[in-house]
């Protein structure tokens, strides 16, 4: 499978694949950056390296040693005890485990350009910290925050950084959205995306696919993939279920069209062109496994679906009486399915994170209808000030009336004759009523 180890647009997957250091492609920096790069660290970078190691703290008292999982690769960092301790309950861990004289902890992984990211971010060095990154890096930095539990320090930048892409939570290539609102604690977007994944992901060599994406416990986690699985045997038992009861039905001897010519021809021709289609799908004569099937839902379901069951005139619609045609309630299965649920006990999510979930209905609004975001605040501010206007229209009238005997006058009558009294409260003519009938009389 090619692309497999990203649910990335293949685009920018290519655009990954350049190198280490260009591959983070950052579309926008601070202006205080001058256009610097924190990932490139040639000789325009914005991290010293210092006999070795890349210094980011060039006051820090600790280093921090990266591994990669392969133990090739080895990068390491000047940075801050304390900061460390703090930024990660997991690295703090890892520095209490060791002794007092240690001036240095090791850690594994090989997102070491979003890591040092990272730690631009815990040492408040802000100005070094993209404005915007590509989806394939910001499934990047959703893992690593899995890994490292850091998604309370990157909680700032994530929405801002997700904002160009809430609009293709469902589009091929976003795939990994899962994880993203899984790590982040977004539960609608969460629920929209691992319907669609559970629903379209297959069996491949033993292995579960979705697109080109492989879903595995290394990308997504143990347990999101457990229940994506979970889900999908559930929804695949409602139509297995569906069929094993339409061939119940349709073999019982009171199961008849109705005809009375040719109604036990018809039950017969029914059922018995009924068990081919379902053999040509794999359901009979052995019910399978649920571990077994490899398409899709969507597959599956549209297969089944789509038998053509033969009665005594001719094929299915060619009946008068529609009493044995297969087609699954899809509406019954669906609400038998219930939505997949991030753990929030498992899941050490600020409640102000959580809290922040973009909407995704706005974006495609901007997106589909051309509007933009100021068009949103436009509407509510003018709606707001057309009340102050006219409150201050009555002001000034009253006003006005308490200077002059004769404008007041004239100011009460127009009161009246408007339907309200200098307090305020709405009165009712004599014409008035609301009854559409009498209304009409009076007109």
């Amino acid at each position: 499978m090619p692309n497999a180890s990203k649910g990335v647009p293949v685009a920018e997957t290519q655009k990954a694949d350049t190198g280490s250091h260009e591959a983070f492609s950052i579309i926008d920096t601070p202006a205080s950056s001058a256009g610097t790069s924190i990932i490139d660290n040639d000789s325009d970078s914005s991290t010293v390296e210092n006999e070795g190691r890349r210094v980011i703290d060039t006051e820090g008292d600790l280093t921090l040693i990266v591994v990669s999982k392969d133990r090739e690769t080895t990068v390491s960092f000047k940075v801050d005890s304390t900061i460390i301790r703090k930024a990660s309950p997991k690295w703090s861990e890892i520095y209490a485990s060791g002794s007092e004289t240690d001036d240095s902890i090791s850690i594994e992984e090989d997102k070491v350009d979003v890591l040092e990211m990272v730690l631009h971010i815990a040492h408040l060095q802000f100005d070094l910290i993209p404005l915007h990154i590509t989806f394939a890096h910001l499934v990047d930095v959703a893992e690593l925050l899995h890994r490292h539990r850091l998604t309370t320090l990157l909680h700032e930048y994530l929405r801002n950084w997700c904002r160009p892409y809430t609009s293709k939570i469902l589009d091929s290539g976003y795939e990994m959205w899962i994880l993203i609102a899984h790590e982040f604690g977004w539960d609608n977007i969460f629920q929209i995306v691992a319907r669609k994944v559970y629903t379209t992901m297959y069996m491949c060599d033993g292995e579960y696919w979705v697109g080109n994406v492989h879903l595995s416990e290394e990308n997504i986690g143990k347990r999101i993939l457990e229940s994506l699985i979970k889900h999908r045997c559930r929804h695949l038992k409602l139509i297995l279920d569906a069929c094993d009861a339409a061939i119940e039905k349709y073999s019982t001897a009171e199961s008849q069209c109705g005809h009375k010519e040719h109604g036990g021809a018809c039950a017969s021709m029914v059922l018995g062109s009924l068990l081919r289609g379902l053999k040509t799908v794999g359901v009979w004569p052995k019910r399978p496994k649920l571990a077994d099937v490899q398409t899709s839902i969507v597959s599956f379901k549209g297969d089944v679906n789509f038998i053509v069951t033969q009665s005594h005139t001719g094929l299915s619609y060619d009946c008068d009486d529609d009493w044995f045609l297969l087609m699954l309630d899809t509406a019954e299965v669906e609400s038998k399915t219930e939505f997949v649920k991030i753990d929030h006990d498992a899941v050490s999510v600020p409640a102000r994170l959580r809290d922040d979930e973009p909407c995704s209905w706005q974006s495609n609004a901007l997106k589909y209808y051309e509007f933009e975001e100021r068009d949103f605040v436009k509407d509510f501010h003018l709606e707001g000030n057309s009340d102050s206007e006219e409150e201050e229209g009555d002001e000034e009238d009253n006003g006005e009336g308490d200077n002059d005997d004769d404008e007041a006058g004239e100011s009460e009558q127009g009161e009246d004759e408007s339907g309200k009294y200098d307090n305020g409260e709405d009165v009712k003519h004599d014409d008035e009523s609301d009854d559409p009938e009498a209304y009409d009389k009076s007109s």
